[in-house]
């Protein structure tokens, strides 16, 4: 079996699920599919652990202070050309916006593959 970026010997999960729009979606329960291509090892546990973190500390239901998802789409395309550290500090510290972003990011780039 190969290693996984971890290191830990698991696979990422391979599973899609159906959205109501019929068309073939990302299960929101494996986060690990949204991890970055190139983590050393470690790091994605590190990554899994900041992100249970966030999601218990602030988990901001109410979507209070979020940039919205037209923002975040337009970060996720172009991720090294947005430097509005408030903005960014908001996304790192709130649970609804950095799964969002996760996703977005994944979205960017996998749509071309």
């Amino acid at each position: 079996m190969p290693k996984s970026p971890s290191g830990s010997g698991r696979q990422k999960s391979q599973r899609r699920g159906r959205e109501p729009s019929g068309r073939v979606g990302i299960q929101q329960h494996d986060p690990v599919r949204y991890l970055p291509d190139d983590v050393e090892p470690g790091e994605a546990e590190l990554l899994l652990a900041w992100g249970r973190y966030v999601e218990k500390r602030f988990p901001n239901p109410d979507r209070i202070g979020c940039p919205g998802t037209k923002l975040l789409k337009k970060i996720a395309g172009a991720p090294g050309d947005f430097h509005d550290r408030q903005i960014l500090g908001h996304i790192a510290r709130c649970a609804p916006c950095a799964d969002e972003m996760r996703k977005l990011l994944y979205a960017a780039k996998h749509s071309s593959k």
